[in-house]
């Protein structure tokens, strides 16, 4: 890596002025030491292959970088209101989809509170010591009564069956509301991640040769800073300067409830 920019410093080496260039501070800076710096700092485009984009942007020391950084260095305004518009629609839907997700946890508190958890199963052999044959005349008398009893169980048994169902529909209920609302929030932090990973690459946002551009104006901006040769202040008074911004269609994340006469659900659309 560093073979190939000595190489291209030697097709094409800088004139060091007579005099020597002063720092912003006022103290001197050596020129050896500002083209030392340069190396290190200025950009480059270069064509990658087997990835999901055909170029990268790499400081001197062959790092890659991102769009975020190279918006704000680059001092490109129209791609910085554009990631902080983005950035900023994706941070509501993180906190829509965290609102959504505690809401549908709070939510699950309450079949939990309903449910019977003295509920007891009836037991036919209670109500059959309910009956003392001692205490009737007849048999036909004794046996009316273990009807009645035989009734009441059943009745009984009946009305438990019909709680246990319910108990369990709220506890699946309860299930099924906490299990989508921690899901929620389990996913609410990709909605930044999303666009800033769909943002990170400079391909994605910059065409080719706005691309170039920025990197041109930053590294003369950058030999004027160091007081080399070829320095110049970026001027953006022209019109056409920010007339090939690529904006694709913006990151979406939606989190909408589903409800059927049996289910009960989210959907979750990228």
């Amino acid at each position: 890596m560093q073979l190939l920019i000595g190489l291209a410093f030697a097709e094409a080496p800088l004139e060091i002025p007579a005099d020597l260039p002063v720092a912003e501070w006022g103290e001197p800076v050596l020129a050896e030491d500002a083209i030392v710096q340069y190396q290190a700092r200025h950009l480059r485009v270069r064509d990658v292959k087997g990835q999901d984009v055909g170029w990268v942007v790499q400081d001197g020391g062959g790092n890659p970088v991102d769009t975020f950084w190279l918006a704000e260095h680059a001092d490109d305004r129209q791609a910085q209101d554009l990631l902080a518009k983005e950035l900023k629609q994706a941070k509501i839907v993180q906190w829509t989809a965290v609102s959504v997700g505690g809401t549908l946890v709070g939510l699950a508190a309450i079949p939990v509170a309903r449910i019977d958890h003295t509920l007891a199963e009836p037991e036919w052999q209670t109500y059959r010591d309910r009956v003392q044959r001692d205490n009737f005349d007849t048999e036909s008398d004794y046996l009316a009564a273990i009807d009645e009893q035989q009734s009441l169980y059943q009745n009984d048994l009946g009305a438990f069956q019909t709680a246990s169902s319910s108990n369990a529909d709220r506890r699946w209920t309860a299930l099924a509301l906490a299990g989508g609302g921690v899901m929620t929030l389990a996913v609410a932090p990709y909605a930044v991640q999303g666009m800033i990973h769909k943002r990170r690459e400079p391909a994605n946002t910059w065409s080719r040769s706005r691309i170039e551009a920025l990197v041109e104006e930053h590294n003369r901006t950058l030999r004027a800073d160091l007081g080399l040769p070829g320095g110049e202040r970026p001027s953006y008074e022209d019109d056409g300067w920010e007339a090939t911004l690529y904006e694709p269609e913006p990151p979406r994340f939606t989190v909408a409830p589903q409800v059927g006469p049996t289910y009960l659900g989210l959907q979750f659309r990228f």
